[in-house]
């Protein structure tokens, strides 16, 4: 009994990352699997080895790797006369061959190598050998009798049965007795669908006739199914047809346990959609949370209430205690504000001390207006700050409609709501009126007021260094932008931004600053370089890659020394005609690294859609090393391991301990910025 030949090319899949990685991603593979696994090439030498195999031969992958596969492994009794090349190029169905490991003991243990073709990546034929132990009699005795499949089917360590072509078990392995934790005789002469949850059985049952009808392509799929005693995993399953004399004869059906892959998805999906420090939905999941909301109300004319919250005088907790004590502060404040709600209300943090609250069938002004009131009393509850006592209030904003509203009148009414509880003293609540929208009018006196500035000249590029971890070399500063009042002093960042970015007028003021920046570079050595921030209306500005390849030009610095920070937000608005530019300025050598990294909507294909350089850790991740054991440690040092993989730079914002560089530095990051080593200036050094 043999396989069939495999479908099309055999070529791989698509390799991870910009340029391809199928040797990393390859070996990856064959560490990860309990089978043992050997990679050669058309002509039989072995090029990869993994530890099950190593582990079986007793010896190191180093020292076999570059031998004979036939010289070194097959039974010298049986011998070897399979054409390597032919089953290299698939044109020979999947060969056995018969072989003889000593286990490092000199002691002869029966083995049945499965051989496979396929092509690499780059074009090159290869051979895949699976190794499989089987009881039976050792390579000395009856050495020339013939192998079934059926034999090392039974002695595999991958759970596997055979089915008929109904699907029903007609064998199993030790392996998934033990993995279905069932008795045998429960399994044999039954289908497997006891074990899947319905949607398992679905997909499987529904890709079982293409299999049938096509069978040289495997069965594939990947679903929940619950063993014997009742755990739930996640389980990849492969199943392909065996042949006998030219016709069909079974099923061979293989389970790798994928929970531990699906527990990683699930966490990385749960990081994408939440707020690490609070642990609430995060401003991409809440403004999805709203659209559907709006649209519901709009089709069921039923009541939408919709609060916006944020932390009175926060500034003044994170200045008097510090960041460390002003996150504990938001954590603590999170948890006590849910608590007020309904099962069915929605509560999501915006960023920094700013929340969302979202009233589904609220019933009316009254019910919304009490939920306010709720929340005011919880946050006002004095608590303990490591050795301070806190007292935190909250000024909220209630806006409430009834099918009529849309998501961005519903944010904006709550959020005028919430200035006026602002005006009023802080610590309550005001229902939006339509008197409001004269506060609209203070927004156009600051955007005025940046508009003044820009045409003053008083933005200003001010500097915040990079270092190298691990030396503490300075390698580059990061260009924020500043602006300066009419009396001279430095306008509050933070509002001077937002409303920059509201109004469009971020285009005007990340020209000056990136202006600036550039023309800083130039008067210091080749060694240090320049990281500027580029919101998405600045990057889908049709000038935006000219002007910048003209301001480099004409200071003689080399488009190696700058970087553009990019957020995962900023990503998602990019227009065509700025992923151009992106790639063109790129391809001169100007560097791409995705600012905050991890907070935003991401998603790991913007990695391999765009040609990014490099990676910025968010403060947020930073914040939260405590040690080696902390669930934060452990993101970042995934993040890392994926950087490097993907062969980017990695940067981590908001270092200020020793104790975060350290853990940082430990955790795999190259290169850090943040207090510890300087807070911004407005001039630039040599490093």
């Amino acid at each position: 009994m043999t396989g069939r030949p495999p479908a099309g090319d055999g070529a791989d899949p698509e390799p991870v990352g910009r340029g391809g990685n199928e040797a990393w991603l390859l070996e990856a593979l064959l560490d990860m699997s309990p089978v043992a696994i050997a990679v050669l090439d058309e002509r039989g030498r072995i090029e990869r080895i993994n530890s099950s195999y190593a582990d079986k031969l007793g010896a190191s992958p180093a020292e076999v790797v570059g031998e004979d596969f036939a010289e070194v492994l097959v039974d010298p009794v049986t011998g070897f006369d399979i054409d390597l090349a032919a089953v290299a190029a698939g044109v020979l169905p999947s060969a056995v061959v018969r072989c003889r490991h000593d286990g490092g003991q000199r002691r002869n243990s029966s083995v049945v190598c499965h051989l496979r073709g396929y092509v690499s990546h780059g074009g090159a034929r290869r051979v895949v050998v699976h190794a499989v132990e089987v009881a039976g009699p050792t390579a000395g005795a009856d050495s020339g009798a013939e192998f079934s499949y059926r034999d090392s089917l039974l002695g595999s360590v991958v759970p596997t049965a055979l089915l008929d072509l109904s699907g029903v078990v007609t064998e199993v392995n030790e392996a998934m007795v033990t993995y279905l934790a069932t008795p045998r005789e429960m399994i044999i002469g039954r289908p497997l669908d006891a074990y899947m949850s319905l949607t398992a059985i679905r997909d499987f049952r529904s890709r079982w006739p293409e299999m049938l009808s096509a069978p040289e392509r495997p069965l594939r799929t990947r679903g929940e199914w619950s063993d014997g005693a009742g755990r739930r995993m996640w389980v990849d399953v492969s199943a392909s047809i065996i042949w006998h004399d030219g016709q069909p004869s079974h099923v061979v059906l293989q389970l790798v346990d994928a929970s531990a892959e699906r527990r990683a998805v699930d966490q990385l999906d749960y990081r994408t959609r939440h707020d690490s420090l609070t642990g609430l939905p995060n401003r991409s999941e809440s403004m999805a949370t709203l659209q559907r909301a709006v649209a519901h109300s709009a089709a069921a004319h039923a009541y939408l209430g919709v609060l916006s919250l944020d932390v009175d005088n926060f500034t003044q907790i994170n200045d008097a205690l510090g960041h460390e004590a002003g996150d504990t502060v938001l954590a603590k404040l999170a948890g006590r504000l849910r608590d007020v709600l309904r099962p069915s209300d929605f509560i999501g943090r915006l960023g920094g001390d700013e929340f969302v609250v979202i009233l589904e069938g609220v019933g009316g002004d009254d019910a919304a207006l009490s939920l306010a009131e709720g929340l005011c009393r919880a946050a006002r509850t004095p608590m303990d700050v490591a050795t301070t006592r806190v007292t935190a209030s909250v000024s909220v904003g209630v806006t409430v409609a009834r099918g009529t509203a849309t998501t961005g009148s519903m944010l904006r009414e709550a959020d005028a709501a919430l200035r006026q509880a602002k005006r009023l003293g802080r610590n309550r609540w005001a229902r939006y009126s339509e008197g409001m929208s004269a506060s609209s009018r203070t927004t156009l006196a600051s955007e005025s007021a940046i508009r003044d500035a820009v045409n003053e000249r008083r933005i200003e590029a001010h500097f915040q260094p990079i270092v190298d971890l691990s030396s503490g070399r300075l390698v580059g500063y990061e260009a924020l932008a500043r602006m300066r009042d009419e009396s001279g002093g430095l306008a509050p960042n933070a509002d001077f931004i937002v409303v920059a970015e509201r109004s469009g007028l971020i285009v005007d003021v990340g020209r000056q600053v990136i202006a600036q920046a550039i023309g800083a570079a130039s008067r210091v050595d080749d060694s240090v370089h320049v990281s500027v921030n580029a919101a998405s209306a600045q990057l889908n500005d049709t000038h935006f890659a000219d002007e910048l390849v003209e301001l480099l030009y004409a200071n003689d610095v080399d488009p190696t020394r700058l970087t553009v920070e990019v957020t995962e937000t900023t990503i998602l608005e990019l227009t065509d005609g700025a992923r151009l530019g992106i790639d063109r300025l790129v391809a001169l050598g100007v560097g791409l690294e995705v600012d905050d990294f991890g907070t935003g909507f991401s998603s790991l294909s913007h990695l391999r859609e765009l040609p990014v350089t490099g990676l910025k850790l968010d403060r947020s991740f930073t914040a939260g090393l405590l040690s080696d054991a902390s669930a934060p440690y452990r993101l970042a040092e995934g993040i890392a391991a994926l950087a490097r993989s993907l062969r980017l730079h990695t940067v981590a914002e908001g270092v200020e301990t020793q104790k975060q560089r350290e853990l940082l530095r430990a955790s795999g990051w190259e290169r850090g910025q943040g207090w510890l080593f300087g807070a911004a200036t407005d001039r630039i050094f040599s490093g």
